[in-house]
């Protein structure tokens, strides 16, 4: 997740924003579960990077990260934001931390590259 706040790095965020602007958004699973764990685990991560290096709010990457989460949070039903969806109990304890980030990580499978 590190290219959502290096500055001239926006590449995958404009993407995102045509594809959350341009396709429908009608399958409840994608609106239900899979936006609002990506949006918690971009939240988290704008935050750390903010909170470790205040310059970077200035960035013009950090404002289209910021674009991206407005866009994301239209499509997602509120009562989403309110809960985790389920791990199975091997994901469980890779995903033992409260944080957004990391559950992100263990819901998709991923290798977490976090600092």
């Amino acid at each position: 997740m590190k290219d959502l706040t290096e500055d001239g790095k926006t590449g995958a965020i404009d993407l995102t924003l045509f594809l959350l602007r341009s396709l429908p958004m009608q399958d409840d699973e994608v609106r239900s579960i899979h936006i609002p764990v990506i949006f918690a685990a971009i939240t988290e991560d704008l935050l750390h990077e903010i909170n470790n290096d205040p310059s970077k709010a200035a960035e013009a990457s950090v404002r289209n990260c910021l674009a991206l989460q407005e866009e994301i949070f239209q499509h997602i039903p509120l009562e989403s934001l309110s809960r985790r969806p389920k791990l199975n109990a091997a994901l469980q304890t890779s995903a033992s931390s409260p944080s957004s980030l990391a559950f992100a990580y263990a819901f998709y499978g991923l290798e977490s590259t976090a600092n």
